[in-house]
């Protein structure tokens, strides 16, 4: 009987400490973290189950753990410290975090909707969402196999260091350094490092890439803008890496590498201002154009010891003379059937245009067309040669519009 009435006495005992654990706790006051006075509880925060920031609070100890099953921080609130901060459970921060190293841990969830400021932020949690801005003086790490989602946030970090999965989701979305390592699973936004960018992958890129040189490993699935200030490397020699660079996506770069038993495909525009070498393969219609060309002979690459496929189009001085600064802002038109043997489709949506222009592969405006034109217009091909072409959307002003490849191929 002594030992039923023990254990019942022993559960009594961990049901009375079971709501202190469980409760939410409040701050009533900014202080110190550890001050149990500035907390409703009159306790010390370890103690609580769930944490709601809403003062100023400051983490004197080097290394801060949180491990609360919550922590919420509102928009009045704020955690600094001259030390470590390290977040054990699920995080949404309103408010504002500045700290010298943050660690958020595996278990529960992260997000962000306001300000953290750091040195080093590290994200080993499963899921992380910023929809604010995550600033790291240092470096960013997200853990292995973890997902970070940037969506519509601002990450900025003088290296970023992904072993898991980044998402770029949203238009307004940006993700800046000064190194980026990893892979990058999907861009809407924009991306902008000012030097080396080494990507295992990039899974899909339908906003824009800026950086000093892109170096994608396995690679990539471009339908968006990149822009590379020194080089373009694509794969590794003896090591197959297959670029798909759909039709309407661009890339400038100033020297442009494509190694061996790799390839780069599909009609969209490749740019290069410097140095061009291909020793892998060029194939399925791509857009090649070298406009510092130091041979005569076609396919006018400075080196080429690979594979240039009789479907890939050199423009020699062709259409990048245009320039990247001038293809960024313009909108893509839509054009159906694409490749087509006879007539194209083009949508031009609610714009204005006034006249269209077709350039041919070395610059030339080999057919104009006047308008006005509303929503859609039908060009026939009407004894074209087979190739691709570029069409020009023009307003009544002479500006610029819109552009798209066009692609004739014989019956």
């Amino acid at each position: 009987m002594w030992k039923i009435r023990a254990l019942i006495l022993l559960i009594s005992s961990f049901a009375m400490a079971g709501p202190v654990l469980a409760e939410a706790c409040h701050t009533i006051a900014s202080g110190n973290w550890n001050d149990s006075t500035v907390w409703d509880c009159g306790c010390d925060p370890s103690a609580c189950d769930t944490l709601i920031v809403s003062h100023a609070m400051v983490a004197t100890l080097p290394d801060t753990e949180i491990n609360a099953t919550f922590l919420r921080i509102e928009p009045a609130g704020s955690i600094t410290s001259n030390g470590q901060l390290s977040v054990f459970g699920t995080l949404h921060n309103y408010g504002s975090i500045d700290v010298v190293r943050m660690w958020c841990f595996y278990s529960g969830t992260f997000r962000n909707y306001s300000n953290i400021v750091a040195d080093v932020f590290i994200n080993v949690k499963d899921t992380c969402f910023n929809f604010g801005s995550i600033q790291a003086n240092d470096s960013i790490v997200n853990g292995w196999g973890r997902n970070m989602h940037n969506w519509s946030g601002v990450l900025q970090g003088n290296v970023i260091l992904n072993l898991g999965m980044i998402h770029n989701l949203g238009a307004t979305c940006s993700l800046m350094g000064a190194e980026y390592n990893g892979r990058l699973q999907s861009n809407e936004g924009s991306i902008s490092i000012v030097g080396r960018v080494e990507l295992s992958l990039l899974v899909q890129n339908s906003g824009s890439i800026t950086a000093g040189s892109l170096h994608v490993l396995n690679g990539f699935e471009n339908d968006g803008i990149i822009i590379c200030t020194d080089s373009l490397i694509n794969g590794v020699p003896e090591f197959q890496a297959i670029s798909n660079n759909h039709i309407n996506a661009i890339v400038e770069t100033q020297n442009f590498l494509n190694h061996q038993s790799c390839e780069i495909r599909d009609q969209g525009t490749i740019c290069i201002s410097g140095t061009s070498i291909n020793n892998g393969t060029l194939g399925n219609f791509a857009h090649i154009c070298d406009t510092s060309p130091t041979t005569t002979e076609w396919p006018y690459l400075d080196v080429n010891t690979g594979i240039v496929e009789s479907s890939v189009i050199i423009c020699q001085l062709g259409l990048c003379s245009v320039g990247i600064g001038e293809y960024s802002n313009l909108a893509q038109l839509t054009v159906y059937p694409n490749p087509s043997s006879d007539a194209v489709v083009m949508e031009l949506g609610s714009a204005a245009v006034k006249s269209i222009e077709l350039v041919d592969g070395s610059g030339r405006i080999i057919r104009t067309m006047q308008g006005p034109f509303r929503e859609q217009v039908t060009m026939q091909r009407m004894g074209l040669e087979a190739g691709c072409y570029i069409v020009m959307a023009y307003d009544a002003q002479g500006s610029l519009l819109g552009r798209s490849q066009v692609i004739f191929v014989d019956p």
